[in-house]
């Protein structure tokens, strides 16, 4: 049994703005695991500005893990969901549902389910949702506010439309007490996504109107169970811009959760020049589908292969 690390730079179509700050590349770590009967594929790629952890401090971790044989007290997020995937079942892949990630005023759908990311000024971005919901009466919509709201600013959005009008509005407050008190005046539906990084996490399973847990595995370490029995909200699987290989586990992830699932948040691919495999995703009906991962030599820097006697599971006691 062998295992490879490479790592990536892809350029974006255009820049993404995170945080405020804009990127016009995505870097990562992609880990190959090959035995005599299969290849397993991961990624560990943190999201700047979002992940505790950088992409350094990954390729640190993972030759101090692998090269020099020294376990971490703990695994930082994105190494843990890498690692789990490679231990996790080399389960096939069925056409899910996803949401579609919307830029322009005029798109064009290939899904009944839309997300779209807060842009301001607060006037011109309520217009532009108006017109959407016009030409797209029967199509579920989701609002991305990554926490760029005041209250003022939420309540003025709640008065232009009505609690019908989403499926959700996911983190709108920065400030704990605005979105409780957001929840209790509107009743708008909610969901949670950066606060679940939070150690008082458990305290937003409280909102009034929580909706759904957007789970992130790159930013959390993989699938927490223990999030969803706690209250059962539905989950939304959703990507915090991996590469496709990143992609193919979190799908897999939703697969394996035994949970309420919601139409998955894997449309990013889209927004890459190149890819980390010969062929991404594609778009269908409304539908994701997904291909056997064959890696693209072009777009990777090998780093190291290990070889390894014992099975990797007795390696890595997550």
């Amino acid at each position: 049994m062998k295992l490879s690390l490479y790592s990536y730079k892809l350029p974006l179509k255009k820049p993404l703005f995170l945080k405020g700050k804009s990127i016009s590349s995505r870097r990562g770590w992609i880990l190959q695991l090959q035995d005599q009967y299969q290849i397993k594929l991961a990624e560990a790629s943190p999201l700047p500005f979002f992940s505790t952890e950088s992409f350094e401090e990954v390729q640190k971790q993972l030759y101090s893990f692998f090269l020099e044989g020294k376990k971490p007290k703990v695994f930082f997020p994105s190494v843990r969901f890498a690692l789990s995937s490679l231990l996790g079942p080399s389960l096939s892949l069925c056409p899910l549902e996803f949401a579609q990630l919307l830029f322009d005023v005029t798109p064009k759908l290939d899904s009944s389910c839309i997300k779209i990311k807060y842009k301001p000024p607060l006037p011109d971005f309520i217009a532009w949702v108006k017109e959407l919901k016009k030409k797209y009466p029967k199509h579920k919509i989701r609002l991305d506010i990554n926490q760029k709201w005041s209250l003022e600013e939420g309540l003025a959005f709640a008065k232009a439309f009505k609690i019908e009008d989403f499926s959700y509005l996911e983190e709108p407050f920065s400030l704990k007490e605005e979105l409780f008190s957001f929840s209790e005046k509107t009743g708008f539906p909610l969901a949670l996504d950066e606060s679940l990084q939070r150690k008082d996490k458990e305290d937003f399973f409280l909102l009034p109107s929580l909706k759904a847990l957007v789970i992130k595995p790159t930013l959390l370490g993989g699938l927490p169970f223990s999030l969803w029995k706690k209250k059962k909200i539905p989950f939304v699987f959703s990507s915090s811009l991996e590469s496709s290989i990143g992609l193919h586990q979190i799908a897999r992830l939703a697969k394996r959760a035994k949970a309420p699932i919601e139409p998955i948040g894997l449309d990013t691919f889209s927004l890459f020049l190149q890819d980390t495999v010969k062929k991404p995703p594609e778009k269908k009906g409304g539908k994701l589908y997904f291909f056997t991962e064959q890696l693209q030599p072009k777009v990777l820097c090998h780093h190291f292969t290990v070889l390894f006697k014992l099975p990797m599971k007795s390696l890595l006691p997550l």
